[in-house]
């Protein structure tokens, strides 16, 4: 299905290969786990972020791949997915249907999720403006909590880590993660409205970077093969 719609979320068989694709890419790259919740922040934020701002983050440092078709569909699978989550996440909002993050299970057949939340805060630290007063709130019901929970259970860093999760715990916390991010996205809706409503054309002072030009995100990979191969959807 390389050239399906790029509206086309990815079935079961292409979310196995995206994830084997980002397994081959090196050491630093994101898991598919990590993927999802990366998206869901950045459609959450208040500002829209280019591929060629989150693309780099997924790859990670050092990331390779055998030939230019791989990493070719790897940045259209991974297009793919992003507009998929875009309208999941809207669906969420317009008919209150609850986003299915794609969560893994470990070798007992448990989620844990952990994965999901790094990836978010991953999220929020590409596109940072706005979330300071989210991220320093001390209100016990901050939508934030869960994902910092999950995000920080195994962290190397003793202080950094919540008391150890039992298995009835870690379904609350999956549950009230995905509850948050239902609040998160309404939180700053009408931040991305506005800023949406407020983007005017801009003049370009710049020759237009062409399609066999060096891709302006630094990954020394044509323009055309990297993030000029799609273009997501805005939310």
């Amino acid at each position: 299905m390389q050239n399906a719609p790029l509206n086309q979320p990815l079935a079961d068989e292409e979310l196995d290969q995206l994830d084997a694709l980002l397994a081959q890419i090196g050491p630093n790259s994101m898991t598919l786990e990590m993927v999802d919740g990366y998206f869901a922040a950045l459609l959450c934020s208040p500002e829209l972020v280019q591929p060629s701002g989150w693309l780099p983050r997924i790859w990670g440092e050092g990331y390779s791949l055998e030939s230019e078709e791989q990493f070719t569909l790897a940045t259209t699978l991974l297009m793919r997915h992003w507009n998929a989550v875009a309208a999941s996440l809207r669906a969420m909002q317009d008919s209150e249907t609850p986003y299915q993050p794609v969560v893994q299970e470990d070798d007992d057949g448990v989620i844990l999720g952990n994965d999901w939340a790094m990836g978010f805060l991953e999220g929020i630290d590409t596109s940072p403006a706005g979330w300071d007063e989210l991220l320093d709130s001390d209100d016990p019901e901050n939508p934030l909590i869960p994902f910092m929970i999950l995000a920080y259970e195994n962290d190397p860093d003793p202080e950094m880590r919540a008391k150890e999760i039992s298995p009835e715990e870690r379904e609350f916390v999956l549950g009230a993660m995905i509850d948050g991010l239902e609040a998160v996205y309404n939180y700053f809706e009408p931040m991305r409205q506005a800023g949406s409503a407020s983007r005017e054309p801009v003049r370009r002072s710049e020759p237009k970077t062409g399609r066999n030009d060096p891709c302006s995100c630094g990954s020394g990979r044509k323009y055309k093969q990297c993030c000029g191969a799609a273009t997501p959807t805005q939310h």
